[in-house]
This record gives structure tokens, C-alpha cells and sequence, in this order.
């Protein structure tokens, strides 16, 4: 320490400043002990939490795959309601609305779709949530909210999946110039594969020359 003249003051002045601010350095080295070990004790319940969250929905899947869809609707609302901050409530709210179109009950569906857009983060599954309500909208006869709903967001990579959806929307609404249009979007971004052939034979059915 600089400013003392001896070593006696120094020890003098050590033990002055340790009265004063002793109980405060005890403390402050306690919390940081109790918040090290607080924060490795939260992040191994988080991933407790992701774990259990993840068997649940391997489970999921395999009750899906056994096409066992009341399993499905309760493992699904299960994983939601006892995971819900976990990136599996979506997924899991995804697959049980698939069941749900599957068995025609769209409003079921849609709750879910709409959970799903509520509340995930991820951005592949917002737009897969997204596309997949909008087809219940239009299977509803809601084809301009449809459009609406995918028009609200920027689709990014999902381009050509939007826009041969809003095509599907523009023939339920009778509007085949718009459909060709959104149509021959789709086309130029989609990858080549049976989804594209699938594309261009809707786009022939609509316009024979386009292509």
C-alpha cells in the first residue's frame, strides 16, 4: 500500500478497513459461492427438464407412427403443459394438429396451430405452424385470411412452399390469373424433386403453356 510511512500503519490501516467493510467482502464471496453453484444447479434441472421433454416426444413419435391418435392427443397436451419453455411443446403441438386435419377436425387443429404460433421461437416451426393453418383455412373456405395470415410475416427460405400454398387459395377463391402467378413464384424457387414436378402440374392444369 502506497501513502503509509510504516508497516505498522499499513497493518493498522488493513485492520480498520477490514472492520468496516469485512462483513460486506463475507458476503459478497458467499453469494458468489451460493450463485456458482445456484447457476450449475439451475442449468442441470434446465437440462432435466430437455431431457424428459425429448423422451417424451421420441415417444410421441413412435405412438404416431402406430397411428394410435388418442396416445398421440394425450402424450401431446402431456408434453405441452409439463414442457411448455421447451422447443418440443411446438413440435408436439405440430403432430397432434397433423392427427386432428387428418380426422377432419379442423378447429382442434387450428387451436393447436395457433398454440404453436403463440408461442415458439424457432423459425422453422413458426412457418411450418403458419403454412399448415393457412391450408386449414383455405380447407375451411377461409382462403383470403389464408393469404392474409402468410402475407404477415417474410417467408425467407419458405418462399416457394408460400407461395404454392397462396396459389391453392387463389383457385378456391376462383382466381386462377393470381394462381398461376403465385404458381410460377413457387416454381422458380422451389429444388427440383417430385414437389416441384407436383408444382408444374398444377401450374399445366391452369396455364398448358407455362412453364
Amino acid at each position: 500500500m502506497e501513502g503509509y510511512s510504516s508497516e505498522q500503519e499499513q497493518i493498522e490501516a488493513i485492520k480498520k478497513w477490514w472492520k468496516q467493510n469485512g462483513k460486506l467482502v463475507i458476503l459478497g464471496v458467499v453469494l458468489g459461492i451460493g450463485g456458482l453453484f445456484g447457476t450449475r444447479a439451475w442449468f442441470d434441472y434446465k437440462n432435466s427438464i430437455a431431457e424428459s421433454a425429448s423422451m417424451e416426444y421420441e415417444q410421441l413419435l413412435e405412438e404416431l407412427k402406430q397411428k394410435n391418435n388418442d396416445a398421440v392427443t394425450d402424450r401431446s397436451e402431456y408434453i405441452i403443459s409439463s414442457f411448455p419453455n421447451t422447443p418440443y411443446a411446438p413440435l408436439a403441438a405440430l403432430v397432434v394438429a397433423k392427427t386432428k386435419v387428418e380426422a377432419g377436425e379442423y378447429a382442434d387443429a387450428r387451436t393447436k396451430l395457433q398454440w404453436v404460433l403463440d408461442h415458439s421461437t424457432q423459425p422453422e416451426t413458426l412457418h411450418t405452424a403458419r403454412m399448415r393453418l393457412a391450408k386449414v383455412m383455405i380447407a375451411q373456405g377461409e382462403s383470403e385470411q389464408a393469404i392474409t395470415l402468410l402475407d404477415s410475416v417474410e417467408p425467407k427460405n419458405f418462399l416457394a412452399a408460400y407461395e404454392e400454398i397462396k396459389g391453392d387459395a387463389y383457385i378456391a377463391l376462383d382466381k386462377p390469373s393470381k394462381a398461376v402467378e403465385a404458381y410460377k413464384k413457387a416454381l422458380a424457387e422451389a429444388p427440383s424433386g417430385i414437389a416441384t414436378q407436383q408444382l408444374q402440374m398444377k401450374l399445366n392444369d391452369l396455364a398448358p403453356d407455362a412453364g
